[in-house]
């Protein structure tokens, strides 16, 4: 997601055949595949909801990035159903360190928050590394939900809930999709999505995993 628009475009117009994963253009038609972003951050915001969680933060990545935007609005709107206000931390990247720093500005903004969902697993992993160091327990205190489902995620202290992406699967439908262009280059573009999982752990407060 971090690469420039005009990259990809200028990539294009040199006729290759261009799929992109995690990404796509706002304004012109280009294929694509990617994840179910919306729904997977709607379904782990709707789990801390329905484990009584009022006051959650949202931990996004650049505003600009696709997969920000889309697991934002899979957030807002799992709020909004509940009729909860939306909190949401921009962060610069998506890294353990600007997780950290970001949650940090999150307990200062709003101290009464009780769960975090952040937008990938690093990030998650900066946020429980925030909470130990300002003495806020997790899941006791503050209940944490990643986004990828990281191999380590399972081994984390405490093992990490997160939402799962398919990626070798979406690895599979990217190959195949450059394979049709190659053969017939004047493909209407197509966006392919894939669906998520939640995958609960003990970060969360929940006694699975």
């Amino acid at each position: 997601p971090a690469i420039h628009p005009r990259f990809i475009l200028r990539l294009r117009n040199t006729g290759l055949p261009i799929v992109l994963v995690d990404n796509t253009l706002n304004e012109t038609p280009v294929d694509c595949v990617l994840c179910d972003n919306e729904g997977g951050a709607y379904q782990a915001v709707k789990h801390l909801i329905q484990h009584d969680h009022q006051r959650i933060v949202f931990l996004s990545g650049p505003a600009e990035w696709l997969s920000s935007r889309e697991r934002a609005a899979g957030y807002r709107r799992a709020l909004e159903e509940a009729g909860l206000a939306p909190h949401i931390v921009f962060m610069p990247n998506t890294v353990a360190e600007t997780g950290r720093q970001a949650m940090l500005t999150a307990l200062e903004k709003y101290p009464d928050l009780t769960a975090v969902m952040a937008v990938n697993d690093a990030t998650a992993v900066g946020a429980i590394q925030a909470c130990r160091g300002v003495g806020r327990a997790v899941p006791d205190d503050v209940a944490v939900i990643g986004f990828d489902d990281e191999p380590w995620a399972q081994i984390h202290t405490p093992p990490l809930t997160t939402v799962h992406i398919y990626w070798h699967e979406i690895g599979i439908q990217a190959a195949r999709r450059v394979v049709d262009l190659i053969e017939r280059p004047h493909l209407t573009p197509m966006r392919i999505s894939l669906a998520t999982e939640l995958v609960i752990r003990r970060s969360c407060g929940c006694s699975k995993g």
